[in-house]
């Protein structure tokens, strides 16, 4: 990995670090593209937004649910987790750091809010934006991702380290995004 990848990846993933500590470093593996096993590496490898993506895989809504958050006069940094809105299965454990003076005052309203996941508000805001996936990894996770996703041992996760600039080029988010170890639902191949 070169210098400069290493430094992008300790800033991107600096809001997972934010709630999971140190040891999340400890246990992160990064992949390349063609490393992370299927359904992972078709849900988690494109240029789109995360929620959007999962909401077609999962056919359903995804509902925000916020573990932990700290704000800023500048920035929300949150721990949160999306579940499905019909099945209520956890499709996602994440660590987003939100820019706030990238929004107009009715997004970042919903953003301090908490209620919507940032890909929702986005697309309610006609917001165009550029979803840039900086890294792919394998994570041992956790207490806190396991009791999220209801896994018992400590096996690998998949995710991506990703960030959401707006056409200016400005960071809208810095985002770390974990998949549950078992995908249910629907067939990767419509994605």
């Amino acid at each position: 990995m070169t210098q400069n990848l290493a430094e992008r990846m300790s800033v991107v993933a600096r809001p997972l670090l934010a709630f999971c500590g140190e040891d999340a470093a400890k246990a992160l593996e990064f992949l390349l593209p063609g490393q992370l096993p299927e359904p992972y590496r078709r849900l988690l490898v494109h240029e789109s937004d995360m929620t959007g993506t999962l909401e077609r895989y999962r056919k359903q809504a995804m509902l925000l649910h916020t573990v932990e958050r700290v704000i800023t006069p500048d920035r929300v940094v949150r721990h949160v987790e999306l579940r499905g809105a019909e099945d209520k299965q956890a499709a996602e454990f994440g660590a987003i750091e939100i820019s706030l003076d990238q929004f107009e005052a009715g997004p970042r309203e919903e953003i301090l809010e908490g209620e919507l996941p940032l890909g929702t508000i986005l697309k309610k805001a006609e917001m165009d934006f550029i979803s840039r996936p900086i890294a792919y990894f394998r994570i041992k996770p956790g207490a806190s991702v396991r009791h999220s996703f209801g896994v018992p041992s400590e096996g690998w996760l998949y995710g991506r380290c990703n960030q959401l600039l707006a056409l200016s080029g400005h960071t809208i988010a810095d985002v770390v995004e974990i998949l549950p170890p078992d995908l249910p639902g629907a067939d990767v191949a419509q994605l």
